[in-house]
């Protein structure tokens, strides 16, 4: 007898047809017989939610990696050098003995290249779906490259399948903390179990972490801080590196560097304050990563530890320092990618000024790389001038950024006569017309409109000092009285006919009157020919700037350069890009494991840009996949999903 007589469905069909007085079946019934054919019983429609569920089984019915993709991040990692640093400072450490111990199945050097392919797939950067990628998804091509060796498992046992995914990324795991161990500076702070509050005051006297370290310990912290800084800044510059020379030699040296918060876990450590004071009880848990801190939002320089802030946006987590290509052709489309340069990282706002050259490390350490503008937000200027403004000036940076309400307008005046107004030396002439020296109050206040506004600032011009020269190597520059320099759109009593040079044709008159204040003795600049301004805090460091004059269209077009690095901050954090904004992305405890995520993640914004925003992509090319209105993102990450995979038509030649 056929099967199909047996059914279950045949035998409910005989039952209805045994029935006294069967009739004729409706049409609704009809209806309800058909549907019944076409759909899934309860049996199947377990099978399908237990495959659906299981991982790893989709896994292995969809995907197998790119051998291409694979090799970009396995030469990512060759290229940067941090394998040999790794394995140079376990001997430093003396944790590379000859007693043996557990074999490592994973290389250092094929484990940061499976993370360098999650975090550049744009999935969660875990070790289970590491271990996933090396059980399920790598072809014989890719098992010799990461130099594996391929164990066999019943493709159909849902139990083999978890214990050799699991196998691998145990493996994985181990490799990466030997990698991470490194550069640990609180190795003494377990991961596995959090601190109650009372365990955390007893570790760390006051809840404050470093302040209470004696020589020898902060010394340590320091060396491995350091290491994790080199090793991250490798790393990103191996991405860097992917860049067409021909396009990276056209950049004009132009960088700009922000910072940003990076959560860690939802549920922070209670306040410094609050803790000594007593007032959270000794049993209350502790953040499951303690060695982050309290980001503040709102505040300039983001301590969210400041008993003064009330209110805001309060993150527990790290802040990474980000410095970032711009400049002329970069960071446009149509134009190249601005990539990122260097990363530096610590808790929010401790030392913004060394995490500012952290992230500058990969471009001071090669001298022969060009040197443009330097452009940061408002809490880089109230920083001490001795440890930022004035160094960099030395590296041959130009400073433009922008100030504080309070610090606006008038700001010093220096020994040579020179009056510094918004970062800009001018004429001790131009105190004569208070109108000039702080416009912004009168816009922001409604008492002048926008024009008036703009050409007060353009008033100004006609004040500015004139350079002489160029600068020195110290970044010393020679400045003179505006009058005395061609094209001159001043004139001054106290500068005779025969010192002025060919001038314009419409000029302001400074009369006795406008001069009175200093004609009596006057100023270094209105005697001499020219005047130093030096490259120190005495002639104005922290304030001056060396761009466009400050507020006008010619600065804001330098200084909203600067809005690119707020791209790549969005590039790196939100899930159109590499998503590790979300903490769940990045899953482990830890100063150590924090810190290499983000790099990695860095790596993976540049290989993202280089397949996707750069010139390299041709608007009219041959991609006619549909744009759908508001779907742009979607497009893009189709693109660099194709460019991954080494079909993107119009990628640019990957340097060797």
């Amino acid at each position: 007898m056929s099967q199909h007589i047996d059914s279950d469905w045949y035998e409910q069909v005989r039952q209805l047809l045994a029935k006294d007085g069967a009739v004729k079946p409706s049409k609704k019934r009809k209806k309800a017989w058909d549907e019944a054919l076409v759909a899934s019983s309860e049996t199947e429609l377990e099978v399908r939610e237990e495959k659906t569920a299981d991982r790893d089984w989709l896994y292995i019915e969809q995907r197998r990696e790119v051998y291409s993709t694979v090799k970009l991040a396995w030469d990512i990692v060759e290229r940067s050098g941090v394998v040999g640093l790794v394995e140079q400072w376990r001997v430093e450490d003396g944790l590379i003995t000859n007693k043996g111990g557990r074999p490592r199945k994973v290389s250092i050097h094929a484990a940061l290249t499976l993370w360098i392919l999650l975090a550049i797939q744009r999935q969660a950067q875990h070790f289970q779906d590491m271990g996933r990628t090396i059980a399920f998804g790598l072809t014989p091509a890719i098992w010799s490259l990461l130099g594996l060796e391929e164990e066999g498992f019943d493709v159909k046992d849902k139990r083999q399948r978890r214990k050799i995914r699991k196998r691998w990324a145990d493996r994985v795991w181990y490799t990466i903390w030997v990698t991470r161990e490194t550069m640990e500076p609180y190795p003494e702070i377990r991961l596995r179990e959090r601190y109650t509050v009372g365990e955390w005051l007893d570790l760390v006297p006051g809840g404050q972490l470093d302040v209470n370290d004696d020589e020898e310990t902060a010394a340590f912290r320091e060396k491995r801080r350091n290491r994790g800084t080199e090793f991250s800044n490798r790393l990103i510059w191996a991405s860097v590196e992917l860049m067409n020379p021909e396009a990276f030699a056209s950049w004009d040296g132009t960088v700009a560097v922000d910072g940003t918060s990076l959560q860690v876990s939802k549920r922070g450590t209670p306040a410094r304050k609050r803790m000594r004071q007593g007032s959270v009880p000794d049993d209350a848990l502790v953040a499951s990563t303690p060695v982050a801190g309290w980001h503040h939002k709102e505040t300039t320089n983001h301590d969210g530890e400041n008993p003064e802030v009330k209110g805001g946006t309060y993150v527990w987590g790290f802040e990474a320092t980000i410095a970032a290509m711009t400049g002329d052709g970069f960071a446009k489309r149509g134009g190249n990618p601005g990539l990122i340069l260097g990363m530096g990282f610590h808790r929010p706002g401790v030392n913004p000024t060394e995490r500012l050259w952290e992230a500058l490390q990969n471009v001071t350490e090669r001298p022969e790389l060009p040197r443009g503008y330097m452009l940061f937000d408002r809490l880089y200027p109230a920083q001490k001038p001795e440890r930022m403004h004035i160094p960099l000036r030395e590296e041959g940076y130009d400073l433009v950024f922008d100030y504080k309400d309070k610090n606006r307008g008038y700001q010093t005046t220096l020994p040579s006569g020179a009056v510094v107004i918004d970062g800009g030396l001018y004429s001790p002439g131009i105190q004569s017309f208070p109108g000039l020296i702080d416009p912004h109050s009168e816009y922001e206040a409604g008492d002048i409109d926008h024009e008036t506004y703009m050409s007060r600032l353009e008033g100004r011009k006609r004040f500015a000092l004139a350079t002489k020269g160029t600068k020195s190597s110290a970044g010393d520059r020679r400045f003179r009285c505006p009058v005395k320099a061609p094209g001159s759109a001043l004139a001054c009593a106290l500068v005779p006919r025969g010192d002025e040079k060919p001038t314009a044709k419409q000029r302001l008159e400074l009369t006795v009157k406008d001069v009175s204040s200093f004609s009596a003795a006057p100023p270094a600049i209105c005697r001499q020919a020219s005047v130093t301004i030096k490259n120190n805090v005495e002639d104005g460091a922290r304030w001056l700037q060396q761009g466009p004059a400050y507020g006008t269209p010619e600065w804001q077009e330098v200084y909203g350069q600067r809005n690119m690095i707020e791209s790549r901050n969005d590039k790196l954090k939100n899930a159109r890009g590499v998503g590790i904004g979300d903490s769940t992305m990045r899953l482990m405890r830890g100063w150590a494991g924090q810190l290499i995520a983000t790099a990695i993640s860095c790596v993976a914004v540049n290989v993202l840009l280089l397949t996707s925003d750069s010139a390299w992509f041709d608007e009219s090319g041959d991609d006619n996949d549909p744009s759908p209105r508001g779907y742009r993102d979607d497009l893009d990450r189709k693109r660099s999903e194709r460019a991954l995979a080494g079909t993107f038509p119009n990628a640019p030649p990957v340097a060797a």
